[in-house]
């Protein structure tokens, strides 16, 4: 069996044999498979960004097929879609639907929620001695006030009567018990504060609790789930960089059992730009079908009859206000190789009568 690279070497050296295949119709066999999904990437690897900036769990996103082929179909072309749609590569791969919510809206309901807040809640309790947390900050100012004033008390005993006298106008002695006191205050503060700090944190669970019920996008199961889970990864890592809340986020969602979601019924629930997508949280939750380059070849007519009235136009526009000059020869070279790629599936002289005549004239050779 031939693989992927040899198969495309062949269809390269057999052109005349091999006419080439658009994205768009490599895709179309698949659009009604409802365990399919679509990633682009700039690169010829899949697999998860260690770099991604936005909101959401590190993880391998897609769209569902199914889901979006409307949007493909438009345009017959995967520039149909409102993201990454013109990446280079094209990555088909079926979900395996191992512990996978396939419709986040649909599939997610109160009993998944109250058996993962039980989880979260566990690994919260778990987890307190290494939760980072503003109360952690309070007690380390309060060991460095309690070791700045135990080398004060102890300077105290290098000084002699009339130098503490001069720079502090009492006796050693009613120094001595002043900084004792201090020194006793914040041991006390110390102590009791390290000594609640589970119930703190408890207390911070609660809260942190109310607050994902009450700002969640949908007053939902899964909308719900989704916001406090998000909460707890920040609350675990308030001093770190967002790729390590995003990580702690993934791990979260991982400890209660899901190996990704699908946002199918289009409600923004993974993330608000792209309502409807897919987040698979490890590598091992789907098999890669095949990836193809994503090219249109002419076959997404639609497009590029979109494409090439809106060069025209522009061009014209440009013509007529007498500034050719700001028209640069790439834009010139985008329309042409836009008619090239037109030229054998539909008839010039029908469709675009005026153009072929620019072509014919030179018209794109002015400067």
């Amino acid at each position: 069996m031939l693989s992927y690279k040899e198969y495309l070497d062949e269809r390269r050296s057999n052109h005349e044999n091999n006419p080439k295949v658009s994205a768009y119709t490599q895709l179309r066999p698949y659009r009604n498979d409802p365990d399919i999904y679509i990633s682009f990437t700039d690169v010829d690897k899949l697999g998860i960004n260690p770099k991604s900036r936005y909101n959401t769990p590190l993880g391998i996103y897609f769209f569902p097929l199914k889901e979006v082929w409307s949007l493909i179909e438009h345009k017959e072309s995967t520039r149909g879609l409102p993201f990454a749609g013109d990446r280079p590569y094209i990555w088909i791969v079926k979900g395996k639907n191992k512990n996978f919510i396939n419709d986040m809206y649909k599939d997610y309901g109160s009993d998944n929620f109250d058996k993962d807040v039980k989880t979260l809640k566990k690994i919260w309790e778990d987890n307190l001695e290494n939760v980072p947390t503003e109360f952690d900050r309070l007690i380390s100012s309060l060991k460095e006030d309690v070791e700045d004033y135990t080398e004060r008390y102890d300077r105290v005993v290098t000084l002699t009567d009339e130098e503490i006298k001069e720079r502090y106008d009492m006796s050693r002695e009613e120094l001595l018990i002043k900084r004792k006191e201090k020194l006793d205050k914040f041991g006390r503060e110390l102590v009791l504060y390290e000594t609640n700090k589970r119930d703190f944190l408890l207390g911070l669970w609660d809260e942190t609790y109310e607050k994902a019920l009450a700002s969640a996008r949908g007053k939902n199961p899964i909308s719900s789930f989704w916001n406090l889970s998000r909460l707890i990864s920040e609350e675990m890592t308030p001093y770190e960089a967002p790729i390590k809340r995003a990580t702690k986020w993934n791990w979260l969602l991982r400890q209660c059992g899901y190996s990704g979601f699908a946002d199918k019924s289009g409600k923004g629930y993974i993330h608000p730009s792209e309502p409807t997508q897919a987040v698979f949280l490890t590598r091992d939750a789907f098999t890669v079908i095949d990836k193809i380059l994503n090219k249109d070849y002419g076959e997404g007519i639609k497009s590029l009859l979109s494409e090439v009235h809106k060069w025209e136009e522009l061009y014209d526009m440009m013509y007529r206000e007498n500034r050719i000059q700001m028209v640069k020869y790439k834009d010139i070279s985008n329309y042409k190789e836009l008619i090239d790629d037109i030229v054998d599936v539909l008839d010039m002289e029908k469709h675009f009568p005026n153009t072929l005549k620019k072509i014919k004239s030179g018209y794109f050779k002015r400067k």
